[in-house]
């Protein structure tokens, strides 16, 4: 038997997750944040909120270029946890070209 509170939990942290997704955020960022402080702040937040349904909806819509959940109590937290830009991976320098004359013996 499901509780409903326990539903309700299990909902909110699921939208939780899926809205960092969305937005880009880093987790590991997020949860290193002021010792771990932030993110338990940011799931409260989401325990309590109250546009559920907008959240819902937002997340359900494909999503808008630049759109921004301006409903969500965490939005400033999950931009300022986004994910980094992925490093270009070093390029080899060009190889100078060889003689294609036989070494001397």
């Amino acid at each position: 038997m499901k509780w409903p509170m326990c539903c309700h939990v299990e909902r909110q942290a699921s939208r939780m997750h899926d809205m960092m997704e969305r937005l880009d955020v880093d987790p590991a960022k997020l949860a290193r944040l002021e010792g771990g402080e932030a993110y338990a702040r940011a799931r409260l937040n989401c325990l309590r909120c109250p546009n559920a349904r907008e959240c819902l909806s937002w997340l359900e819509a494909e999503p808008q270029s630049g759109e921004r959940p301006v409903f969500c109590q965490n939005l400033a937290l999950f931009k300022a946890c986004k994910k980094e830009a992925e490093p270009k991976p070093a390029q080899a320098p060009d190889a100078e070209p060889q003689d294609a004359r036989p070494a001397k013996t």
